[in-house]
């Protein structure tokens, strides 16, 4: 019977890995090779998988205000395709086609609730993971922070509220969090850190392009991500337009 080295080898890494993670992202991934590189991702937390998402998802150079926003939007993207889903099953109604004036009216008649009490959210990331929800608790924290995230008068305002909504439903992290996980990604290599241009000269971070080629080794996932967040936004934007086409009265 042939032995495969290879995959022995490959057993006693991940076990030895598994033995000394302790959070120090520099002492896991020592020693391994390029061509492994990304393996390093299955080693990270959710939140720090996260992170480390947005960073590949960017073609620059980011802060972490940045990496903030950005997880915000994927997020509060994925809110409204629940918002969507669940209209279409007669749950809710919604009462506006501007996004931000979107109010949320639950349907307690619906022989459907049952199916869906309470919500699934997030189904479709690494952090929170899938979160459940009951649908009034839904209903009544998209109600309350949809308006002020419309009404904010700048960008830094309309994140500020997106984080205080989805903190409704999840411990969204802090700035601080998100920081020290950069730093922990710097210190290990992963990714590199830079100062900004301009006055207050923020440190910005990408990934080590040494390693992106290899961490980009599972494009199939990244792929997929991408194309169902925009058969969403199509699906929604598709919705609207087909609200708008039947409230508009036909000329004679």
């Amino acid at each position: 019977m042939s032995i495969n080295f290879y995959l022995i080898d490959n057993f006693l890494f991940f076990l030895f890995i598994s033995h000394f993670m302790d959070g120090r992202l520099v002492e896991m991934i020592k020693g391994i090779p390029k061509e492994n590189m990304h393996f390093v991702l299955r080693l990270l937390t959710p939140l720090e998988r996260e992170v480390f998402e947005s960073l590949l998802r960017q073609k620059v150079a980011v802060s972490v205000y940045d990496i903030i926003k950005d997880l915000t939007e994927r997020y509060i993207s994925s809110l409204f395709w629940t918002i969507f889903r669940l209209e279409t099953l007669g749950l809710v109604k919604t009462a506006s086609l501007n996004p931000w004036e979107i109010r949320v009216h639950t349907r307690r008649d619906s022989k459907m609730i049952s199916f869906v009490e309470p919500v699934e959210l997030f189904s479709d990331t690494f952090f929170p993971g899938k979160t459940y929800v009951p649908l009034d608790k839904f209903a009544s924290a998209v109600n309350e922070y949809f308006p002020k995230i419309g009404s904010a008068k700048s960008e830094t305002e309309a994140v500020k509220y997106k984080k205080e909504l989805l903190r409704q439903f999840f411990p969204f992290p802090s700035y601080r969090r998100i920081e020290k996980i950069l730093n922990e990604f710097v210190t290990a290599n992963l990714v590199i850190s830079r100062k900004g241009s301009g006055g207050k000269e923020k440190v910005l971070y990408a990934v080590n392009p040494e390693y992106l080629p290899y961490l980009l080794k599972e494009p199939e996932k990244a792929a997929k991500e991408t194309s169902e967040l925009k058969k969403r936004e199509q699906a929604f934007e598709n919705e609207k337009l087909n609200r708008e086409r039947s409230s508009t009265p036909h000329s004679p």
